[in-house]
């Protein structure tokens, strides 16, 4: 009897599930004085753009520096499109890649940072202030200075009230 019921009660399932053949497209079935007719489709929406902000600076300081101090190279490119600048740095530590765009919308940079170690990091900025760069994390700090062709790297880590230096490095820009 239970296997009975089971099975009826499968059949009745399915059958429902199953479309009709026989039953009319959806634009042309009413119930009482309601008609349910499609709506038009929505316009694609707007294509992102990148902001400015991140091309303009990106082409201010891409190109190849020589470093003193903690790092070897640094690399500087534009990268997808212009929609973000790529540095790839080397040094003792290791190679870190960085990615770096600017949101319009918050007013501020976000840096994603991935290292050779298996690491990853984002860090934010508000951009170029009197003393150039500032990024910061938690209890971190990675402070850039740039002047026509040259590259001043630092970071810090807070040590109670006060910031402590990790590193320091010094790049020079490639002649073209």
């Amino acid at each position: 009897m239970q296997k009975v019921i089971v099975l009826g009660l499968a059949c009745a399932v399915l059958s429902t599930a199953i479309a009709d053949p026989m039953r009319p497209p959806i634009a042309e079935r009413v119930r009482g004085d309601i008609a349910i007719v499609p709506t038009p489709p929505r316009p694609a929406p707007p294509v992102p753009h990148p902001y400015p902000e991140t091309a303009t600076i990106g082409k201010q300081i891409a190109g190849t520096y020589t470093c003193t101090g903690a790092v070897a190279k640094v690399a500087i490119k534009l990268a997808l499109d212009g929609a973000w600048i790529q540095w790839t740095i080397v040094g003792g530590a290791g190679t870190t890649v960085q990615y770096r765009t600017y949101d319009g919308i918050a007013k501020q940079w976000t840096m994603l940072e991935l290292t050779s170690s298996g690491k990853s990091r984002t860090l934010t900025s508000l951009g170029v202030d009197k003393d150039g760069w500032t990024w910061t994390l938690d209890d971190h700090r990675e402070l850039e200075n740039f002047t026509k062709d040259t590259l001043a790297l630092s970071g810090e880590r807070r040590h109670g009230t006060s910031w402590a230096k990790n590193y320091e490095a010094t790049c020079q820009r490639a002649k073209h």
